[in-house]
């Protein structure tokens, strides 16, 4: 596992995600980057590496980026400041999409992001898979937890609240 940072990733970030990483040993043998920078609209996104589509008969690797700005959905709160078990869900939500991916054939991985960003049905369905692979693995409560926090929280922006409802697990 290799970490990529075009800023200083924070050490508990770093701690909370070895923590999650736990909950997934079949990806111990997977080539993992975690990348801190700024995300527009994102908290964490995890992805096939650009190698991984360039040279699909090798082994693939993957980037989980995590947003390094202040902006969190619109949120004024580095996300190096949120609660731990709250990471560890979001974690565990990004692992389960690298189990998703290991899944996919290499035009499944190609069509993606189109899919993920023209299909709304197609990227509800991928989400939810992914919550349901985190709960699997003994991580619904912090899932949970995070969902709760955005939906929740009055600092978080209205869209990024209604991206949540829209695509993630509910909770009541």
């Amino acid at each position: 596992m290799k970490i990529k940072n075009k800023m200083i990733l924070p050490k508990n970030i770093e701690e909370i995600f070895y923590k999650a990483k736990k909950y997934y040993p079949e990806l111990d043998n997977i080539s993992i980057k975690l990348k801190y920078t700024p995300l527009f609209y994102e908290t964490m996104t995890a992805t096939p590496s650009i190698y991984s589509f360039l040279f699909p008969w090798k082994k693939r690797s993957y980037v989980i980026s995590i947003n390094s700005g202040k902006q969190f959905g619109r949120y004024n709160v580095p996300i190096s400041s949120f609660n731990d078990s709250i990471l560890l869900g979001w974690f565990g939500h990004e692992l389960a999409h690298l189990i998703q991916y290991e899944k996919m054939d290499w035009l499944e991985i190609m069509f993606l992001p189109y899919n993920f960003i023209f299909n709304q049905q197609f990227r509800k369905k991928f989400e939810l898979e992914a919550d349901k692979i985190t709960k699997e693995r003994g991580l619904e409560k912090e899932l949970i937890k995070g969902i709760k926090f955005i939906l929740e929280d009055q600092r978080v922006n209205r869209l990024y609240k209604e991206k949540t409802k829209k695509y993630y697990s509910q909770v009541s």
